[in-house]
């Protein structure tokens, strides 16, 4: 299924609502305004991971504008949502590992 909506025009949408130019944006996710100017106009249509997130912590975005725009930059992973069962992960170590006994 195609989004609607390019990750560029909705990454623009999401920083004109926020009130801050290219360049504002660019500071706040330490990234370059050439990078931000290349993903809005689709010069580059599929922001690395770590872009995605420095962009979406930089326009404050709500846990749902965040999941819509990854889904339009990178439609292949799913959303990004916090785990919030309470449920922790559970590491085993190997048979072989042993601590000594005081």
């Amino acid at each position: 299924m195609k989004n609607q909506t390019s990750f560029g025009a909705l990454l623009r949408r999401y920083r004109v609502a926020a009130g801050l130019s290219q360049e504002a944006l660019a500071a706040r996710a330490s990234l370059s305004t050439r990078a931000i100017s290349d993903l809005e106009r689709g010069i580059n249509r599929t922001p690395h991971y770590d872009t995605l997130s420095l962009l979406t912590g930089a326009l404050s975005l709500s846990s749902q504008q965040r999941a819509l725009l990854q889904a339009s930059a990178r439609p292949e992973i799913a959303p990004i949502t916090p785990d919030t069962s309470g449920a922790s992960a559970v590491h085993t170590v190997p048979s072989s590992f042993r601590l000594p006994v005081p």
